[in-house]
């Protein structure tokens, strides 16, 4: 989202790694791995204060709300 608005590179390169090492660990997770849990946990959890200081800074809800409560709901489903 970030790349299609400001075309930022970093906001591409950010959110594909994180998104593919989310995805390696749901798959690792689903195989049984319980340590998988712990580490999608702490990108998950990174990536909510990433959200929450964005959101700080630049005073827009937008994209930072969704992604935060996205976020908390992601934790949640993990750690559970």
């Amino acid at each position: 989202m970030g790349y299609l608005k400001s075309r930022s590179t970093v906001s591409l390169a950010s959110g594909s790694i994180s998104g593919l090492l989310l995805l390696v660990l749901a798959g690792l997770i689903y195989s049984g791995f319980s340590w998988a849990k712990l580490i999608a946990a702490g990108i998950i959890s990174v990536l909510i204060i990433v959200f929450i200081i964005r959101w700080f800074k630049t005073k827009k809800l937008i994209p930072a709300l969704p992604m935060i409560f996205c976020g908390f709901i992601s934790l949640v489903i993990v750690l559970s």
